[in-house]
């Protein structure tokens, strides 16, 4: 299965990392690769890309972690999934000639399953090709795939205990999960922000703009990737929960209801990409009643831009009008989001990433550790995350 490394292959042909170390079921690999390539046969995994369309350059560690795009890489390169041995029989894993190319789905793993053992799999009545764009790109679309936040494949590390286990250990994974997935889409979004047309003409209101809208931006991705909805809410890559493993979990956020209800919503509108794209941008542009911006009128400006390219990718006004009244199902899922971080820096007392702080532009205190009751505590954190100021208050309890 592994020769001496050929002259022209200096380089991984899959990756391109510099030092590659021979050949391996066909083609010349690193040894990342070549385990990668064995471990997605012999174990017969299943990934799901996040992207629009389904295509990683694989050029970097956060790209290398898609394995959709990676196993779709090894066998466009010649990687031959039937020159990988098998397992034993008593492992009660089937034969690597019987695995599934990269994509096509497998059905859905049990309730009893956990959902951090490994990449879960979308059901297979979804419907999608392997080999085609999840949803057709419509002739009006005043966007492009590439306007769509760095949604590369996430791996969030949630191998924290066996798969079955209940109670606290399973709802301290869901909170875990959630904080990484939150962490990893955040230089996405920053990134997404500064290509929006004319966000670099709003210097004074930048930041603003993203503490008040990164919540809303990061509910509406996590409902666009989830439809059409089929009982999977997939945050990312690689962390996916099935509506029947929710009683697993103690004090499941209604954050993930009320996701799963904007999914269906979607689903019903059959919204497509060039919309979203729009939908997104107006929801991420909207100044309501909220004070501190240092030009508001600049900002109605741009949104009204996108707004009227949203008419341009969606002639019908009775349908534009149900996708903008789907910004109040977005910002309600915002206020369960900040209900669900409340629960977990106040009630479970668990001390908040520093991203958070970079994010809301200062230091986030450490709430566990201050003397204030639980009542200065619960004003407080709700006062931060909405205004990313906070004051310092005299608990007199």
């Amino acid at each position: 299965q592994q020769s001496a490394m050929t002259a022209e292959g200096s380089r991984c042909s899959v990756c391109q990392c510099p030092f590659p170390a021979g050949n391996h079921y066909g083609a010349v690999t690193c040894h990342a690769c070549k385990s990668f390539f064995k471990r997605t046969v012999q174990l017969s995994l299943s990934y799901n890309c996040m992207r629009r369309p389904r295509h990683c350059s694989l050029s970097s560690e956060r790209s290398r972690s898609c394995g959709f795009c990676r196993f779709k890489k090894c066998l466009e390169v010649g990687m031959r999934p039937a020159l990988v041995r098998s397992l034993a029989p008593d492992t009660g894993i089937g034969h690597a000639c019987q695995t599934p190319v990269a994509g096509v789905q497998q059905p859905p793993l049990p309730p009893q399953q956990g959902f951090h053992q490994r990449l879960l799999p979308k059901p297979s009545g979804s419907g999608i090709p392997a080999d085609q764009p999840v949803r057709d790109q419509p002739q009006a679309e005043t966007g492009n795939a590439d306007d769509t936040p760095d949604l590369e494949a996430v791996q969030v590390d949630l191998s924290g205990g066996p798969a079955g286990q209940d109670g606290p250990d399973m709802t301290e994974l869901m909170s875990r999960g959630i904080w990484l997935l939150v962490e990893s889409y955040l230089g996405a979004l920053v990134r997404w922000a500064k290509r929006l047309p004319g966000f670099d003409g709003i210097l004074d209101d930048r930041v603003a703009l993203l503490q008040q809208h990164w919540l809303d931006v990061i509910v509406l991705q996590v409902a666009w990737n989830s439809h059409p909805y089929t009982g999977w809410l997939n945050f990312c890559s690689g962390f996916s929960l099935h509506e029947r493993q929710e009683p697993l979990i103690r004090q499941v956020p209604a954050i993930s209801r009320h996701t799963r209800v904007l999914a269906q919503r979607l689903s019903l509108l059959d919204l497509r990409h060039a919309e979203l794209l729009q939908l997104r941008a107006i929801i991420f542009l909207e100044t309501g009643c909220s004070a501190g911006y240092a030009d508001p009128d600049r900002i109605d400006t741009l949104q009204r831009r996108h707004i009227l390219a949203l008419a341009l990718a969606c002639p019908c006004p009775v349908r534009r009008a149900k996708i903008l009244q789907l910004s109040g199902a977005v910002t309600a899922g915002r206020l369960h989001a900040l209900a669900y971080f409340d629960r977990v820096l106040n009630l479970e007392g668990q001390v908040p990433p520093r991203w958070l702080g970079r994010l809301c532009g200062t230091r986030f205190p450490v709430l566990r550790d201050s003397a204030l009751c639980s009542a200065c505590k619960l004003s407080f954190v709700f006062c931060f995350l909405q205004s990313g100021r906070y004051s310092l208050v005299q608990c007199r309890d």
